[in-house]
C-alpha cells in the first residue's frame, strides 16, 4: 500500500524546543511550537490515512522550508512524532527506511509525505 499528502506549514525543529527535567528525568517540549505542530498536522491528514500502521514502513519526506538555516535532520524527527501523534502510523520506529529531501519555498513552506507498507 502506498499513499502520499501534503502538510502546509512551518516545521518546528525539536532540537532546540527540548528540556530535561534533573528531579523526574522526564523529557518535555518547552515552548508550545511541537506541540501546536502536531495539533494541525494531524487536523490536515486526510481521514483515509489515519490508518494506525503497525507494520514496516518507508517514508520520504520532500520538505519546503522557507529558507535554509534550519537543518532538515531536526525538522523530519517533528515530522515523524506528527505521522504517530495523527494516527497515521502506530509508532514512529516501525519507520525502517527513511528519505528525506529540503528544498526552499519562501511562499509556501510545506511537507510532502509519501508512505510505502513494506
Amino acid at each position: 500500500m502506498k499513499f502520499n499528502f501534503t502538510i502546509f506549514g512551518i516545521i518546528p525543529s525539536l532540537k532546540n524546543d527540548m528540556q530535561f527535567n534533573r528531579k523526574t528525568g522526564s523529557v518535555y517540549h518547552k515552548k508550545d511550537g511541537v506541540r501546536k505542530y502536531k495539533q494541525d498536522f494531524a487536523y490536515q491528514v486526510p481521514a483515509e490515512y489515519k490508518l494506525n500502521i503497525d507494520k514496516p514502513v518507508r517514508v520520504s519526506l520532500n520538505i519546503f522550508k522557507r529558507d535554509n538555516r534550519k537543518d532538515g535532520c531536526n525538522l523530519s524527527g517533528c515530522v515523524y512524532d506528527a505521522l504517530q501523534y495523527s494516527g497515521v502510523i502506530k509508532n514512529d520506529r516501525k519507520i525502517v527506511e527513511r528519505h528525506e529531501y529540503d528544498f526552499v519555498s519562501k511562499e509556501c513552506p510545506r511537507c510532502e509525505i509519501f508512505v510505502e507498507v513494506l
